[in-house]
């Protein structure tokens, strides 16, 4: 998803502010572990994503790990080096060190191994969310996905096991079940891939539906007036890129604009 999004900005910004880049001067390469894109779908959302990335001039790479990321570009696989100014890592999420020292059992990510009700190894304590391991019943050896769809879910699950647990009504407690409604990704161009009640979806219409849905969760009606408000602008006018200032922190930080601030010299003061 994020490398659509990258892409389509990219396309953008050159021909609005930087017309005398030629398109041929930009190099895009897209490395993925897995053996294919977008591996959380069905294996045909993944080949319709992959061929629209590649038409666009994306070099991809996958089942090849990213070795090294150094100062002009990356290493990957057999030790093949590409050159690069820009690299973006989408290396997914993982819980805080605070729940790996919390004193619950974890798994080898740092997830909190939970039963399916959510019970932690320690009594009276629960974890839901991105930090959290819950088994799928239906699914042995499966844990639910650490999505949105899923936490929402499981919060509500939650505090009904936790009211049941302190009434002493363990009867009451049951196990977190739910079967997602379908899975969404954007590619860039107005187009996505996506799997809605078990119906494939791709191009124009995922994308729609795909943006459609995060803008029914945006909370309020302002909030919402002001998301399309913006995405009308943006629609007519396009984005405007932004320069993020960077403060220099350690010796050989990185400054504004991306410069890189040599090391201190070094003074003694005893002279």
């Amino acid at each position: 998803e994020t490398a659509g999004e990258i892409e389509d900005f990219i396309r953008r910004l050159r021909k609005r502010y930087y017309a005398k880049i030629d398109q041929s001067e930009i190099g895009l390469y897209l490395v993925e572990l897995k053996d294919r894109l977008l591996a959380e779908m069905a294996p045909g959302m993944g080949e319709y994503a992959a061929k629209k990335l590649a038409r666009r001039g994306f070099d991809i790479r996958t089942s090849t790990p990213i070795k090294e990321v150094r100062v002009d570009g990356v290493v990957i696989g057999d030790d093949e080096f590409i050159p690069a100014r820009t690299v973006i890592w989408t290396g997914g999420v993982q819980p805080a060190p605070v729940v790996r020292d919390s004193g619950v059992e974890v798994d080898r990510a740092g997830r909190v191994v939970t039963t399916p009700t959510m019970a932690t190894s320690r009594p009276d304590v629960w974890a839901i969310g991105d930090c959290a391991w819950i088994p799928d019943i239906e699914h042995e050896g499966r844990a639910h996905a650490p999505t949105a769809q899923n936490a929402v879910r499981e919060a509500k699950r939650l505090a009904r096991n936790v009211m049941a647990t302190i009434d002493h009504r363990p009867d009451l407690v049951q196990p977190f079940e739910y079967r997602p409604i379908g899975t969404l990704a954007s590619i860039g161009h107005h187009t996505g891939v996506g799997l809605v009640f078990g119906v494939p979806v791709r191009g124009w219409i995922a994308w729609s539906m795909w943006r459609g849905y995060y803008w029914s969760r945006v909370p309020g009606i302002a909030g919402k007036a002001r998301v399309a408000f913006e995405w009308l602008l943006n629609a007519i006018f396009g984005s405007d890129p932004v320069q993020l200032k960077v403060e220099y922190g350690e010796p050989g930080g990185m400054g504004p604009s991306g410069t890189r601030r040599p090391p201190p010299h070094f003074v003694d003061p005893r002279g």
